[in-house]
């Protein structure tokens, strides 16, 4: 049965005392505090963030209260301060550094009142030691023996109603909720232009008039784009460092280091909007029930204005993908993903509200993993990849030599990456293992293996759904495109460990920070195109050393 008219009036008085209530109870002086900072479009999380940021100002000491303490504690600081302050303006004029200064110095350094500072020279010896700067600088650090108060810590101390010599942070941040749940007489958690001034109206209080915009309601300036969800999706955002998987496929630039990593969509009838961001480039890959998938937004986090981000998707049609553009889309999203949203924290609550604004809903499934690999969702399981040399060794080079030097002794020749089981000798017999240095191409082979468990993922680029060019790399990224180079020929490596650039090559990209390698450029030889890091190149038609890129 629906509420006849009688009974919504009864319910509106009612609404409308409990919020003349909630106000007449506030000091006036905290009344008119808190009604002159409303403005148009102020969220909850924002008011209580300018409660938060003002308390904390008036908690002198830091111990969670506002007090008469903390007029103590500011007293110190000004006088402090004001000390550091005289000190430094006499100290600065010590020119040589022997700390202390004399007339000359001062004068010199155009330091006024010159006399008025040297009255403190106890030893008249013509110049002030530590111990005379220091009483010059207590003489002009003395403020007044009242601590002055401010109307916002008077207001703020009306609240001890129980004359317990302390308000807490929880006693006004209840006090302030309280406020303005009475001005958002809507319920929407947002205040307006209209109940803006129908507070003034009650109370007489309000912003002052040149600060309000009657025309659209001002909202924070934020540049991040992204889409708004479907009604009735699950929105699930899932925040990673890196794939462990190292692409074939090179978006945007062949030198940076594309990574790579499956997501598989787990079965189910709701649909899903997927929030996806990590560091550096990426393709995911999608597999599994990806129907539920209404719309997957890519974030690349370490683009400060992502104006086009170097990351892509396959597994997915090309108008269910997005991407998450602008220079805030970064804070927005770690802030969303922080750790502290366990403790519930103002500047967590504050980008759960801005992304709801952008996409229309909360997020319902918030998780992440230092490393991506198998990645399910919803769930947000990840199933990371695992090293196992044995599985990675060529196996060429798993050859078991043995050789009979004697009456039972046998001598076992184990190739890298090799797998055998030695039984015991048996008596008066002997068993000798050697283990030949490995090549220097099979020591690149299994630092790849240990630093890249997922090892290459082979991906075709006309299948890369992104907003930057998806094209094979020329040379493999990282420790791959070595092997690669050391395979073709191009480079090889002598005993002084030194990587020899046989003909004109492209720098795997990911040296930079990755690989501390010394290349030589051999005669004739034009420099390679891309970039190479942190590693050490010479030319050995000039024995200079070619500083290019971050090249020591």
């Amino acid at each position: 049965m629906k509420p006849g008219p009688r009974f919504l009036a009864i319910a509106l008085f009612a609404l409308s005392t409990l919020a003349a209530q909630a106000q007449t109870s506030l000091p006036p002086d905290l009344n008119r505090h808190f009604s002159e900072s409303l403005m148009p479009g102020m969220t909850r999380e924002m008011f209580l963030v300018v409660r938060r940021t003002e308390f904390a100002y008036e908690d002198a000491d830091g111990d969670g209260a506002v007090s008469p303490a903390d007029l103590v504690r500011r007293k110190e600081l000004a006088a402090a301060s004001l000390r550091a302050a005289r000190l430094s303006s006499i100290l600065r004029a010590d020119l040589d550094g022997d700390g202390m200064v004399s007339r000359e110095e001062m004068e010199k350094h155009g330091i006024v009142r010159v006399d008025e500072i040297m009255r403190f020279d106890s030893n008249q010896d013509g110049k002030l030691d530590w111990q005379e700067m220091l009483a010059y600088a207590r003489a002009g650090a003395s403020p007044a023996r009242r601590p002055a108060t401010s109307p916002l810590f008077e207001a703020i101390m009306a609240l001890d109603e129980k004359h317990e010599g302390h308000v807490t942070w929880a006693t006004y941040q209840a006090t302030a909720e309280a406020f303005f749940n009475s001005i958002d007489t809507d319920h929407d958690g947002r205040i307006s232009h209209d109940e803006i001034e129908a507070n003034r109206q009650r109370t007489g209080f309000g912003p002052a008039p040149d600060r309000l915009r009657a025309a659209v309601p001002p909202q924070p300036t934020l540049a991040c784009t992204l889409p708004p969800a479907p009604q009735g999706a699950k929105v699930v955002l899932f925040e990673g460092q890196h794939g462990q998987g190292i692409s074939t496929v090179a978006i945007g630039s062949q030198d940076m280091m594309t990574y790579a990593s499956s997501v598989t969509i787990e079965p189910g009838a709701e649909p899903l909007y997927l929030v996806l961001a990590a560091y550096g480039p990426m393709i995911w890959q999608f597999d599994g029930a990806v129907d539920r998938v209404a719309k997957a937004v890519l974030v690349a986090l370490d683009q400060a204005d992502a104006t086009t981000i170097p990351v892509g998707v396959t597994g997915l049609a090309k108008e269910k993908v997005a991407f998450g553009i602008g220079r805030d889309c970064v804070n927005l999203i770690s802030g969303v993903a922080s750790r502290r949203r366990a403790t519930g924290g103002d500047q967590y609550k504050l980008s759960v509200a801005t992304f709801k604004r952008l996409v229309g809903a909360e997020p319902t499934i918030v998780t992440g993993a230092n490393t991506i690999w198998k990645l399910a969702l919803p769930s947000g399981h990840v199933a990371p990849a695992e090293y196992h040399p044995d599985d990675t060794v060529d196996p060429s080079l798993s050859a078991v030599v043995f050789k009979r030097s004697g009456k039972g002794d046998f001598t076992y020749v184990l190739m890298p990456g090799s797998r055998v089981v030695i039984g015991p000798a048996e008596t008066g017999s002997s068993i000798t293992i050697l283990t030949p240095k490995p090549k220097a191409i099979d020591e690149l082979r299994e630092d790849f293996a240990r630093w890249n468990p997922a090892g290459l993922v082979r991906i075709d680029a006309a299948q890369v759904v992104a907003n930057r060019t998806a094209v094979p790399y020329e040379v493999l990224p990282g420790t791959a495109g070595l092997i690669q180079l050391m395979e073709s020929g191009a480079i090889e490596k002598n005993r002084q460990g030194e990587f020899l650039v046989k003909r004109k090559i492209r720098w795997p990209a990911g040296l930079p920070g990755m690989i501390d390698a010394k290349f030589l450029i051999l005669k004739g030889v034009p420099l390679p195109d891309g970039d190479p890091g942190r590693s050490r190149v010479a030319s050995e038609d000039t024995g200079d050393l070619i500083c290019k890129g971050r090249c020591p």
